[in-house]
């Protein structure tokens, strides 16, 4: 869990969208268990997944200008 939670601190200071949940009692992985706990903690990965996808939807629409090229570098969109 600390390398976890290092690494979590780094994304945040560098400005990287990332989110941690922690499942106390739980094992490495548990999420590919058929298990209740386990749906709840893959649906709150998919909406972190989606909220991130979305806002950059909505940036690269919002600042779309034609024939403009858009660089794939980093977060830069």
């Amino acid at each position: 869990l600390d390398d976890s939670l290092r690494l979590y601190k780094n994304l945040i200071k560098a400005g990287v969208s990332a989110h941690m949940d922690r499942f106390p009692g739980m094992w490495h992985v548990f999420q590919m268990s058929p298990f209740k706990r386990a749906n709840e903690a893959m649906d709150k990965s998919a909406e972190f997944i989606y909220s991130v996808a979305d806002s950059r939807v909505q940036n690269l629409v919002k600042n779309f200008e034609p024939g403009k090229r858009i660089f794939r570098t980093g977060t830069e969109y």
